[in-house]
């Protein structure tokens, strides 16, 4: 993870021009009773961020999300094998909760496993990846990482971002209480850059740290 004036200078670049983009905007409102909407409006909002990212056919599409816990969302096998609440794929899109991180929130799950290290290990779920090398310029903006964790021998509980090179942007947003299990890998957030984030209450084994 690399956090510098450069970064900034970057991400504003990346932000501008995904915004400026002529992707299609969709929506996710974990408030909505099912899924059948088509998240084309807040109106027809998907209910979980999942199926919004999914309607993304090309990079620069963009998905708002709009307030609430995010925390019922099936979750999704990213390719270091952990479950992950919310994995984008192989396209950059622009993640952005419509009303920050005080009312937004991804929330992942402990493992309660009796082979947990430090919450991580079978069941465990991330809160967010981004992997592949198309996925590069990816913006999030906005949530709230909360309670995230891995699969043993896992880094990034909280978000992950492989393949992307340090051109994945995670902006304005709080990673609590997030955990990871690999020798010097990020607890909390591994690769991407972290943009204004703030990191509070992480778990590393292995020697880990917070953020790489």
């Amino acid at each position: 993870m690399s956090i510098s004036r450069m970064s900034v200078a970057a991400f504003a670049a990346v932000a501008c021009s995904l915004a400026a983009g002529a992707g299609t905007t969709y929506y996710a409102d974990c408030t909505k009773g099912d899924d059948t909407g088509d998240g084309k409006s807040e109106a027809t909002a998907k209910k979980y961020i999942q199926s919004a990212v999914g309607l993304c056919a090309k990079s620069g599409d963009t998905v708002i999300v709009l307030p609430g816990d995010y925390a019922d969302d099936p979750a999704t096998t990213a390719s270091d094998g952990t479950a992950s609440r919310v994995v984008i794929a192989d396209k950059s899109v622009y993640l952005k909760a419509r009303d920050g991180k005080a009312v937004t929130r991804i929330t992942g799950a402990y493992s309660t496993d009796s082979t947990a290290v430090y919450n991580c290990g079978p069941g465990a779920i991330r809160c967010l990846a981004i992997t592949g090398s198309d996925a590069a310029n990816t913006v999030v903006e906005g949530f709230t990482l909360y309670r995230g964790a891995t699969a043993l021998n896992a880094a990034g509980g909280g978000y992950y971002a492989t393949g992307v090179g340090y051109k994945a942007y995670v902006v304005d947003c709080d990673i609590v209480d997030c955990c990871g299990n690999k020798k010097s890998g990020g607890a909390a957030a591994c690769n991407g850059i972290a943009v204004r984030c703030l990191f509070s209450r992480t778990i590393a084994d292995w020697n880990g740290t917070c953020a790489v």
